[in-house]
């Protein structure tokens, strides 16, 4: 399976599940087999009720998707606690290599995969600017990234594929604009 690691986190690489290859928007939850190759990528736990988790993974996907492409405006705030309403969780602490690590959990296990989502989302906008995660600005990708950069205005998701594809396509454009001023004044 083809998986793009372009995001920086885990919820981000949820946004990405939809991406465009060959001119075609591709969607990995769009089918079971896909869906479960990238939840083993990232090490996520599946659901016994694959279509269920499926379902709940695109509902949270377009949320968070609209959150933040209206964070400052029209932010799905009511619609994003809704369904955290609706997959009860409890904090659980265990011991790992000497360390007393905390997770949340599902009440229903079947939606633990999905708590590791969100709770990868909770970490992030604890410690970053969620108006830092953007979209990418080549016209032809639709994929998000966390903005890193230390002033804040990085535009690509990844700069040798559409960094560079943009950068190629404004030379092309501004070479072929003087060959044809050029030829014109010949």
């Amino acid at each position: 399976m083809d998986i793009e690691e372009v995001g920086g986190s885990l919820w981000v690489h949820l946004l990405n599940t939809r991406r465009i290859k060959d001119g075609k928007t591709i969607d990995v939850l769009e089918d079971l087999d896909r869906m479960s190759d990238w939840l083993t990528f990232y090490q996520i736990e599946m659901s016994a009720d694959k279509e269920e988790q499926r379902k709940s993974l695109l509902i949270l996907r377009d949320i968070l998707i609209r959150l933040v492409d209206n964070f400052s405006t029209n932010a799905p705030l009511p619609e994003l606690n809704e369904f955290l309403q609706s997959k009860p969780t409890y904090w659980n602490i265990d011991l790992q290599e000497g360390q007393l690590v905390r997770s949340m959990k599902a009440v229903n296990p079947a939606y633990n995969g999905l708590i590791t989502i969100i709770q990868d989302f909770f970490d992030t906008i604890d410690t970053f600017d969620l108006q830092r995660v953007r979209q990418c600005a080549h016209g032809e990708c639709i994929l998000y990234f966390l903005d890193s950069s230390k002033g804040g205005r990085r535009r690509w998701c990844d700069m040798e594929k559409c960094g560079n594809k943009h950068k190629a396509s404004k030379h092309y454009q501004k070479v072929k604009a003087k060959r044809g001023a050029r030829d014109e004044n010949q």
